[in-house]
């Protein structure tokens, strides 16, 4: 544990991890393994940091005075049964148990790595314990490790990590305005039992509220809803059909530094996810603990003209395309509350935050696994 006392960090030895089973695949160790969530030093486990701030230096500074506590493992619990009135049997598979529900971590963003066959969702906690990333092995669904985010060598992470995109080599995060940049390597690493150090940080056109990887780019999103989700008024526009949309999705070259988006989608509000296929685009539609969720599809537009030219900030002008009634395609709905959205083994996965303790009070049901809906049935 870490404390503070007289401006003075003390680091204690957290318990030696178990190493019982044999190598996973990705040459880390899952069954018999004690995950200890975060590791801010090797052998040494994280603390409590007393700060009110989405993000905070590992000082003395930084950490509330007298504040310390061992940080939760999480674990994947027994998933509670999913209510029927909630969606129908016959409609999905059920997933990979979503990881920390009973430690407290509210679930965000999702993401899959083919190349790795591993599921990445993004945790962030209602409290001041720093935002992580869960690894999940897709051949058993067993987790195989969590590890603590970092801005920089010496800023911990507690932001909202409402989105996660992988590609082969590297993941990023879309937080609070920002996009964060990791490599994938040290996460599949055993030997770096480290909190995850971020190769970048971009601030970004939208508020960051989710992202996708699609065709060698990074998509970040805004979530939208009424004066409590503001977003910049030049985002304000309305559609083909005369109705107005408040949000953007910005795609960004990966190799371009996140400066400047080459191509913009106008969303419709409450937008959670997003997940883009060569013929469809797939969003995540949500809000509050009652209120169902919608999964809306949309056709590509990307191979069409754009529908308009936006000027940035910058003066640049950047081609944006509505999804609208135009390309709408069909809706249908979920349970409440989901989040992220992505591809795992030609099924559309949806995450859902339901499940988090923090919203166990006055819901409509929880939703403990990644959902698996058939996209071809989805697309009937």
């Amino acid at each position: 544990m870490l404390y503070q006392g007289n401006a003075e960090l003390r680091i204690e030895p957290c318990a030696a991890l178990n190493r019982t089973s044999a190598e996973h695949k990705f040459g880390l160790v899952t069954e018999g393994m004690i995950v200890k969530t975060y590791l801010i030093s090797l052998g040494l486990i994280a603390v409590g940091l007393g700060c009110s701030s989405k993000s905070a230096s590992l000082s003395g500074d930084a950490v509330g005075p007298g504040i310390g506590q061992e940080l939760p493992q999480l674990t994947q619990p027994t998933p509670r049964r999913l209510a029927t009135k909630l969606i129908p049997e016959s409609t999905y598979e059920l997933g990979a148990v979503i990881p920390g529900l009973p430690q407290g971590a509210i679930p965000q963003g999702l993401a899959y790595s083919k190349h790795h066959n591993a599921i990445l969702i993004s945790h962030y906690f209602d409290k001041s314990l720093p935002s992580c990333v869960s690894l999940i092995d897709n051949g058993s669904n067993e987790l195989v490790s969590v590890r603590a985010l970092k801005e920089d060598d010496d800023t911990i992470h507690f932001g909202h990590v409402g989105g996660i995109a992988v590609n082969s080599e590297y993941f990023w995060i879309a937080s609070d305005e920002h996009v964060y940049q990791y490599s994938l390597i040290d996460l599949l690493d055993e030997d770096r039992a480290l909190p995850l150090v971020a190769l970048s940080k971009k601030k970004v056109e939208t508020e960051a509220s989710f992202c996708t990887y699609y065709d060698g780019m990074v998509f970040v999103g805004e979530f939208a809803h009424g004066r409590k989700y503001p977003t910049h008024p030049s985002h304000h526009l309305k559609d083909r059909k005369g109705t107005l949309q408040k949000a953007w999705v910005c795609g960004y070259e990966t190799e371009s530094g996140f400066a400047v988006p080459t191509s913009i989608l106008s969303i419709p509000q409450k937008v959670q996810g997003i997940h883009l296929t060569e013929e469809f685009v797939f969003l995540s539609i949500s809000y509050g603990r009652m209120n169902r969720s919608t999964i809306s599809v949309y056709r590509n537009p990307f191979s069409d003209p754009p529908h308009r030219k936006v000027n940035l900030r910058e003066n640049t002008a950047i081609p944006l395309w509505f999804l609208d009634g135009g390309n709408f395609v069909k809706s249908i709905g979920f349970p409440p509350m989901s989040q992220g959205l992505t591809d795992i083994d030609g099924k559309l996965a949806i995450l859902s935050e339901s499940g988090a303790m923090k919203y166990q009070r006055f819901g409509r049901g929880p939703v403990d696994n990644i959902i698996l809906i058939d996209k071809n049935e989805l697309l009937r």
